[in-house]
């Protein structure tokens, strides 16, 4: 039986085209898993693709091609009809599956949006019944409008309730604490302050398993001296507040010494000094830039800082944009350096430092513990370098801190 030549090449050519097709997927699914170019390299033979545009065009093509030189193209005029027609249900599927998922992530960043609106705290305070809270963690339910606009906000007092399903208590100064703590220090104590943001404050930890808390309990099995720990961090904190709030409550407690947490975001404006995003561009698609250009995506969805002018004088202090960026951590902490030497307490910034904040604070001459100096691999349950510490991370966070102090004799 003679076979034509197009018949017998038919299913090798469907071999090549599927060959095609999979090269073309797995080429968007390397650049989708780096987030952009991707590379690669091996024998001095470099391969690189950046534009997965092409790739999607080329790979369904190809896997179209694919089937129709498998089955043939032999058909009846209703059975074109009928692939024609799943073809077009296929792409309008995908079409809609693209828009459901483009919408769904705007609306994600819409939610995950700050709103910027002091107003929003201070009508909570007046009357929780009439705000909806819609999250496990609502800020709102326990902080205040604070008196300093250059804190803005800060933590209620006299809390006894749960913060994202886990235990919260304030002592009557606003601090994390189960008791308070007299303005005069006690004979023979050393008084540590704690400043940062939610990380030293302990978010989504029970109120004893914060790492400032199991400090205290540590210090305390030492038998020379008493030790007192103040925890003064608040969520959503940069550094210029930090130390404000050092200045406004925690001076007064005359610290012996004074930890401030450095926190990956601390160079930034709080939320509060940002515009809030509506993300409801018609000429950008945020599921592509989160796909195929992450770079592009982090542009679009980083906070958009607000000019003074812009700032709420009504709650605000305008000095906080000042003290945001690179250089406005340096003058912050210059600030805490020179607090120090004249009110007689000694400083540790503790916490994750990148090569510019480790640059800025071996600039300035501050004691310091970089965090990243644990190795990740030591601590494979462990998240140790995040941002808000599980219960084990903070119990070594405690030990490290304790064991940074007692290296310097500051105990």
């Amino acid at each position: 039986m003679n076979i034509p030549p197009l018949d017998r090449m038919r299913k090798p050519i469907a071999m090549l085209f599927l060959g095609g097709a999979i090269v073309s997927v797995l080429t968007v699914i390397a650049v989708a898993w780096n987030g952009g170019q991707w590379q690669f390299s091996m024998l001095g033979i470099r391969v690189s693709a950046g534009h997965p545009k092409r790739y999607l065009v080329l790979g369904t093509g190809a896997l179209l091609m694919t089937h129709l030189f498998w089955v043939g193209f032999k058909r009846s005029p209703r059975e074109w009809l009928a692939l024609v027609g799943r073809l077009v249900l296929l792409g309008v599927s995908l079409a809609l599956s693209i828009v459901v998922a483009e919408q769904g992530l705007r609306i994600s960043l819409r939610q995950g949006e700050s709103s910027g609106n002091m107003q929003d705290l201070a009508d909570f305070e007046q009357d929780e019944a009439s705000v909806e809270v819609q999250a496990a963690h609502p800020l709102a339910s326990v902080t205040r409008v604070s008196a300093n606009k250059k804190l803005v906000y800060e933590l209620r007092p006299n809390l006894d309730t749960k913060f994202g399903h886990r235990e919260l208590r304030s002592n009557r100064a606003g601090l994390r604490a189960d008791r308070d703590y007299t303005i005069e220090k006690p004979a023979g104590t050393v008084r540590i302050i704690g400043l940062g943001d939610s990380g030293m404050w302990g978010w989504a930890v029970h109120q004893h398993e914060v790492y400032m808390a199991l400090l205290e309990v540590s210090l305390k099995e030492r038998e020379e001296k008493q030790y007192e720990v103040l925890n003064f961090a608040m969520p959503g904190y940069n550094t210029f507040q930090e130390i404000e709030m050092l200045r406004y409550k925690g001076l007064q407690y005359k610290p012996d010494i004074v930890v401030i947490n450095w926190c990956r975001n601390d160079y930034q404006p709080p939320f509060f000094a940002t515009k809030k995003r509506t993300y409801d561009e018609r000429d950008v698609s945020y599921v592509w830039l989160l796909l195929f250009d992450r770079p592009g995506f982090k542009r679009r969805t980083e906070p958009i800082v607000l000019k003074a002018g812009e700032v709420d004088a009504k709650f605000v202090d305008p000095v906080i944009l000042e003290h945001s960026g690179w250089t406005g951590v340096k003058k912050c902490l210059q600030q805490l350096k020179a607090l120090g030497a004249e009110h007689g307490f000694k400083v540790l910034v503790y916490g994750p430092m990148n090569d510019e904040a480790a640059a800025i604070v071996a600039d300035i001459g501050l004691e310091n513990y970089n965090t990243y100096e644990l190795r990740q691999e030591d601590y494979p349950d462990v998240n140790i370098h995040g941002m808000h510490p599980r219960p084990e991370a903070n119990r070594i966070h405690a030990e490290y801190i304790e064991k940074a102090l007692d290296q310097r004799g500051w105990l």
